[in-house]
């Protein structure tokens, strides 16, 4: 009885500790990847005020607003601007230019600097339209998070700012950033990276679909629905550590939050398959009834041999 007492309470103890340096190593990634993610935004935001503070930005609005022909020479300027910022390696698949007069034009990203009167499908256009109409309302850049799915072919969300100068409207740039950008920063599948086999880090959207890849499951973001209790948890600003079942219906350890980036209404959580993360627990329980059971049979064995030489005379 006091081995099976002891055992137990020392099983109990370590099983404990195991979770809470687990659940800690989660929260840990989880404020992490949210810091980078800041970081990811943050700059993003700083690129698109810097694009607007250029004077080419400004002359070229001006001619796009009368309407004429657009030669070379009317953005070569701002084609040399914007390489200049822009640096070699980004997260931009394009800019899109609404200029005064409310017509479209685009900057492919992934060529050459070609402007040109931009030619997209419905949902496209729908999603542009709905982040500038959101950047109206603010005299800052604004995020516009792709909802309903208007995007989920192209992987992206927008990004906008409306210039104004001298209280007259010049026009709007909205960046479309690549969620694989994002991607990169959230998604892991080295064993090695301290989430071992079945451990990973994901982004949920305010309408429960997923905004960075699953580690289990393909072609996962805008497919892949999100509606767990660590999910609706964050949703409520509550942020915290529990076992639940996940979006594959299977245990898991889970660290969540909202993720606190203005007008992004997402939430970020970290983790673990509860059967891996407890593996270390199940080789100590092993251990603790294979020293049970030995240091019970020398007990017994001590018991049978004092109780002999007390009972012999008798």
């Amino acid at each position: 009885v006091p081995i099976i007492v002891i055992d137990s309470y020392f099983y109990f103890k370590s099983r404990k500790a195991l979770i809470d340096r687990t659940f800690d190593q989660l929260t840990t990634l989880r404020i992490e990847k949210t810091n980078r993610l800041k970081d990811f935004f943050d700059q993003r935001f700083y690129f698109l005020e810097n694009v607007a503070s250029l004077q080419s930005t400004e002359n070229l609005f001006h001619t796009l607003q009368k309407g004429t022909t657009l030669r070379h020479a009317n953005f070569d300027p701002f084609e040399k601007d914007i390489s200049l910022i822009i640096g070699k390696s980004h997260p931009y698949r394009r800019i899109i230019l609404i200029s005064g007069n409310n017509t479209l034009w685009n900057l492919d990203m992934d060529h050459q600097f070609n402007l040109e009167p931009f030619k997209g499908d419905s949902l496209e256009t729908k999603a542009f339209w709905l982040a500038y109409q959101q950047s109206l309302k603010y005299n800052k850049p604004v995020i516009y998070d792709v909802k309903n799915k208007f995007s989920s072919k192209y992987n992206s969300m927008s990004m906008a700012y409306t210039v104004i100068k001298n209280k007259q409207k010049l026009g709007t740039i909205i960046l479309e950033i690549s969620l694989q950008a994002i991607n990169k920063i959230m998604f892991e599948n080295n064993p090695y990276n301290g989430l071992g086999k079945t451990g990973e880090t994901y982004l949920v959207g305010a309408d429960y679909y997923m905004r960075s890849s699953s580690r289990f499951r393909q072609n996962s973001i805008f497919n892949i629905k999100v509606n767990t209790l660590g999910v609706q948890q964050a949703f409520r600003n509550i942020t915290g550590t529990k076992q639940i079942r996940d979006y594959r219906n299977i245990r898991v350890l889970s660290s969540y939050s909202k993720v606190d980036i203005p007008q992004l209404n997402w939430v970020i959580l970290a983790e673990i398959d509860t059967a891996e993360a407890m593996i270390p627990i199940h080789l100590i329980r092993n251990d603790i009834i294979f020293m049970s059971i030995i240091l019970s049979i020398l007990l017994l064995g001590l018991v049978e041999i004092f109780s002999s030489e007390i009972t012999a005379p008798v």
